[in-house]
């Protein structure tokens, strides 16, 4: 899952950013990205019960470059 918003300010987006950070959540991987007001947040799961996410924190990094190259355009 994707989740990308566009903050009130830079500074708001930062803030997201760094939470996403520190946040180490049990069941699920993700990753924060932010770049000037847009911030977006990449979750890995998996949605079938039982059933691990072929996706950690650590995979989920080679997204990073691409979508703050992405954003950086916008």
């Amino acid at each position: 899952m994707i989740f990308l918003v566009e903050m009130a300010d830079e500074r708001a987006a930062q803030e997201l950013q760094e939470m996403s950070v520190r946040k180490r959540p049990a069941n699920y991987s993700m990753v924060g990205i932010s770049s000037g007001k847009l911030f977006c947040l990449v979750v890995g799961e998996s949605f079938e019960q039982g059933v691990t996410s072929v996706e950690n924190a650590l995979s989920l990094q080679r997204f990073v470059p691409g979508i703050r190259e992405i954003l950086s355009r916008y």
